[in-house]
């Protein structure tokens, strides 16, 4: 962790300079993630961010807590993907899915046409060289730090995503789960802080009713709905709600996009969700929709 040493003035004051410095001149690495639409209210991620997407169950989160990770390794960055949810087969079928445009399930059942055996081929090959690695076996946060530590002592790391946190246990003793997941969340903060690393966390927003009967699964997450998780909305810097609005009246549906969320609705295994960066420390919050397909787990940003 950090030392006890004080930091004076004069000191602080030299490093915001230079740091000011670097960003006019572009050599800071902010992170982008590749999702214009997000990127637009993120202005980049910085190195000791922790960033929250936070989504009902089977919304969507895994999707594009991958989708970024794709992102950023297409543009040259390396990522580490600690993934409990999936093993190594099932996250390696998504993002070929992703890259070659052929379907998940046909993938699963194997009955594939002979074009659709070269698409998979190639996109094999182009994933291959891309710099991503994953921790699949990572069960506790203290396991994750030193793999991450190592990669990043190895050279550059740009992003660390983990899908998702409430699985991450810690081997500290917490007697309560909103404890443990408490302790997750703030260790993945000290990742970021410590090792210079941005760290994305894909969260479970509980499903619970409301007094009123009506079904929390059909409305946009507000940042109350994780205070019943530990400390995640004081830990993180930024957070990012995703959302499928099911009904058309649904207020979270943007004026301008209306019209557009019938037609993708409409289109097979195409969802209309909306992303609401709902918590943003340094720069802007607000709301867009996003075209998911969810057949070959691909987020696309609306052109208006």
């Amino acid at each position: 962790g950090r030392g006890g040493n004080l930091i004076r003035m004069p000191e602080m004051m030299g490093n915001l300079l230079d740091d000011v410095e670097r960003r006019s001149k572009g050599e800071m690495r902010m992170l982008k993630t590749g999702i214009p639409d997000l990127d637009a209210l993120l202005y980049g991620i910085e190195p000791v961010n922790f960033m929250l997407i936070g989504a009902r169950p089977g919304i969507g989160k895994s999707g594009m807590g991958m989708q970024i990770a794709l992102n950023v390794a297409k543009a040259g960055g390396n990522v580490i993907v600690c993934s409990r949810e999936m093993n190594e087969i099932q996250y390696s079928r998504r993002m070929v899915s992703n890259y070659s445009g052929v379907n998940g399930v046909k993938m699963k059942t194997g009955k594939l046409s002979a074009d659709e055996f070269e698409s998979i081929t190639e996109a094999a090959s182009e994933l291959s060289s891309r710099g991503i690695s994953f921790a699949f076996e990572s069960s506790t946060v203290e396991d994750l730090r030193s793999i991450v530590q190592v990669e990043k002592d190895r050279g550059q790391l740009d992003v660390l995503i983990v899908d998702y946190l409430q699985i991450l246990k810690t081997s500290a003793k917490a007697d309560k789960r909103y404890e443990e997941v408490g302790r997750v969340s703030r260790a993945l903060k000290e990742i970021a802080l410590d090792l210079k690393v941005p760290v994305i966390a894909m969260a479970q927003v509980g499903r619970q009713t409301v007094s009123s009967g009506v079904s929390r699964a059909a409305t946009m997450p507000v940042l109350s709905d994780l205070r019943e998780s530990g400390n995640l909305e004081q830990d993180a810097d930024i957070i990012v709600f995703l959302h499928h609005p099911e009904a058309e009246s649904d207020p979270t549906i943007p004026e301008w996009d209306r019209g557009t969320r019938e037609s993708i609705e409409q289109m097979d295994s195409h969802n209309y969700m909306v992303v609401n960066v709902a918590k943003n420390r340094e720069a802007e919050t607000g709301f867009f929709g996003i075209d998911y397909d969810k057949a070959h787990q691909k987020f696309t940003c609306i052109v208006h």
